[in-house]
């Protein structure tokens, strides 16, 4: 009972987990901001939102391998 117990808490966890974070960088995604930002006041949160001057010239000229490795290494820079 203890284990299948366990077991589904590990589940519950790793759901959570998938559903609160960007597949691409590992980080948190706008559903972990909102449940960070509960109960604390307005005034008080950042987001910050980068916009990656072409982009898509990069994604086109190196393939988009290495457009998702720069994405993954700009959002573990910030």
């Amino acid at each position: 009972m203890y284990s299948e117990r366990l077991r589904r808490d590990k589940a519950e966890e790793g759901l959570e987990t998938l559903a609160s974070t960007d597949a691409l960088t590992g980080l948190g995604n706008m559903r972990a901001f909102s449940r960070v930002r509960q109960g604390v006041p307005r005034d008080a949160t950042t987001m910050l939102i980068v916009d990656v001057d072409d982009f898509k010239v990069f994604n086109d000229t190196y393939g988009h391998d290495a457009g998702n490795r720069i994405l993954s290494c700009i959002g573990q820079a910030l």
